[in-house]
């Protein structure tokens, strides 16, 4: 596990290199890269899409009985 967070790490400080490198080379579109990392680093994200579903499941699991579905299930000879 260690290994695989060094290299998370490694990564991503290489990336944040080479993006610092390019904004300050000065190149047109250096300026285009930092105001979306501005956007993408400085957006609230929601995750109000992934919970809403599952709250939804969640309600109709809790009044589902289990044992109406287990005894209406066929029974099966096994021959002992």
């Amino acid at each position: 596990m260690s290994f695989n967070m060094s290299k998370s790490i490694s990564l991503a400080l290489i990336i944040f290199l080479i993006v610092g490198f390019i904004s300050q080379i000065g190149l047109p579109i250096s300026s285009k890269i930092v105001s979306y990392l501005e956007f993408v680093l400085t957006t609230d994200f929601s995750t109000e899409f992934l919970v809403k579903p599952y709250n939804q499941v969640r309600l109709k699991i809790e009044g589902f009985d289990f044992t109406e579905l287990i005894q209406g299930l066929p029974r099966i000879a096994t021959g002992w």
